[in-house]
């Protein structure tokens, strides 16, 4: 299209025209400035034909920015809803360290959203919604929280892999105030180097707690203490029978008072012991400050780093490097089997149903992130695509063709989709579609490109109606047969060729052709 729109063109020195910035103008007059820009520089019997006009809108997830852009198009590629299931594979971490990280894998659909995976994981876990939380983690560290509209097809691909953390639970949290804000508080295990002097070699994956903001340093020392006490009685019921008598970890008594009472006997009364570990936090600017055992407010952590990320403390294991952490069982998990049932790919689908996936909004992933002028950095922006403005000849091009990794296009790793799509021949109505429109946007079918075949043979046929008669042809190779309507409509649709109601006539046509034999 845009070669023949080339050779037709009746522009023969095309100006230099600057890109039109958004300044919150009404869409009618972005969209009539860009429209008139764009036509002096393209103006043909294509065009005038077969061009419309797409409204772009990316609103960015941190200042919330809006950027709008009016491009043009000479047809429209439509997603066919296709489901792809994934066998995907995570970590789920109790809230009780008695239980072990389960490793899952369960299959789901590929464009399922993180916020329908945590409420699927809810449903059948029966834990609340928002105690649970998804990270991926690298090499025992957090490297993203991904957000709600992230699919599970980007989770999968992801550098980390995912751990889905159960950040409250009432048997051995404290109740929440409603009214209260909380924050999640990561904490990181280090152990010491063999040939460094800090603690550098990270032992163990993040761990993840909810606590209140008016919290205490004494309560994430308890906290963490609770949580790990199972781990330390792994690791002082491997020493000598003698120290084995110093360290007494009763893990029976669950209850808060005498889980403090343990701590402070055992590492604060004690003058021959001392705490397994320094909690220090980890800021923004890469210092870290040691925390002692006090009733400091976590909000005055906060504060005094000027920072609203969540609060990353790292525990630094005063075990030396030759001592074997693994005594520790700090990452012993366990194989786990979530019975879950997946949707089953329908055998066909109408073209509202593209439509629909055409201009639905989407998040973008890291490989496709929006740079965003105000935060001056690359983010995973929110895009939706409209139509603004539709031709009289409309062309819709149905994307059977796609690539492993997402995108649509013919080459290695591509396959096709063969999904029945059906169409209308007469009175498609894409007025809930067209948003500049100011009548009736109707449409009737007058041709459609078939493919037939796969990616290493096919053959393309036609089907074409009469503009006078309205007799339809199908046009294969050398051979031209007359077709009944009912042929039509078939899952080797490829391209789909709509004329408007009332626009288009024989005479319009005509003048239409003269105009574009003028040399200006």
């Amino acid at each position: 299209m845009d070669g023949l729109h080339e050779d037709v063109n009746r522009i023969k020195k095309k100006p230099i025209v600057q890109t039109l910035d958004y300044k919150n103008q009404p869409d009618e007059d972005f969209s009539s400035q860009n429209w008139t820009n764009y036509l002096k520089r393209n103006n043909s019997i294509i065009i005038d034909l077969f061009a419309g006009q797409y409204k772009s809108k990316v609103t960015c997830p941190t200042c919330k920015i809006i950027s709008i852009t009016f491009d043009p198009f000479l047809y429209i590629s439509l997603p066919i809803p296709h489901i792809i299931n994934i066998n995907f594979q995570f970590y789920f971490i109790y809230r009780d360290p008695v239980i072990p990280p389960q490793k899952i894998r369960i299959t789901l659909p590929s464009n399922e959203t993180a916020s329908k995976f945590i409420k699927r994981l809810a449903d059948i876990t029966r834990i609340k919604e928002e105690f649970l939380l998804i990270a991926m983690i690298k090499e025992h560290k957090i490297i993203e929280y991904p957000n709600d509209n992230n699919i599970i097809s980007y989770l999968d691909k992801h550098d980390g892999i995912a751990f889905i953390f159960e950040v409250f639970n009432e048997k051995f949290d404290n109740p929440l105030n409603p009214e209260e804000k909380t924050l999640h508080v990561e904490i990181n295990v280090n152990q010491k180097s063999r040939k460094e002097k800090y603690y550098d070699n990270s032992v163990s994956f993040t761990r993840i707690f909810k606590f209140p903001l008016n919290g205490t340093l004494m309560d994430v020392h308890l906290k963490i203490y609770q949580y790990f006490r199972n781990f330390l009685k792994n690791f002082y019921g491997s020493l000598d029978p003698e120290t084995q008598k110093e360290y007494n970890i009763s893990l029976e008594n669950k209850e808060d008072d005498f889980i403090k009472s343990e701590f402070e006997d055992l590492f604060l009364k004690t003058k021959n012991l001392s705490p397994p570990y320094e909690l220090s936090l980890f800021s923004e600017t890469n210092k870290k400050q040691l925390l002692d055992y006090s009733t400091q407010k976590l909000i005055t952590l906060i504060e005094n780093n000027q920072t609203e990320r969540e609060l990353f403390f790292e525990i630094n294991l005063n075990f030396n490097s030759f001592i074997k952490i693994e005594i520790m069982k700090l990452n012993k998990c366990q194989e786990a089997n979530f019975e879950e049932k997946t949707p089953n790919e329908t055998k066909f689908c109408n073209l509202q149903n593209c439509l629909d996936q055409f201009t639905k909004e989407e998040v973008l992933d890291r490989n496709n992130a929006w740079f965003c002028s105000n935060c001056k950095k690359h983010q995973e922006a929110t895009k939706k695509i409209e139509i603004y403005k539709a031709p009289d000849l409309l062309i819709l091009h149905l994307k059977r063709f796609k690539s492993s990794g997402g995108n649509f296009y013919m080459g290695s790793g591509t396959s096709k989709i063969t999904k029945f799509v059906d169409f209308p021949l007469e009175g498609l109505n894409l007025n809930n579609y067209i948003l500049g429109k100011t009548e009736d946007m109707i449409y009737d079918l007058y041709a459609v490109s078939n493919h037939y075949g796969g990616l290493s043979g096919g053959h393309y046929t036609a089907y074409c109606q009469n503009f006078f008669d309205k007799t339809w042809f199908e046009f294969n190779d050398s051979n031209v047969s007359e077709v009944g309507k009912n042929k039509i409509v078939s899952d080797a649709a490829y391209v789909l060729f709509y004329r408007r109601r009332r626009e288009i006539t024989e005479e319009n046509l005509s003048n239409s052709f003269r105009e574009s034999r003028k040399i200006e």
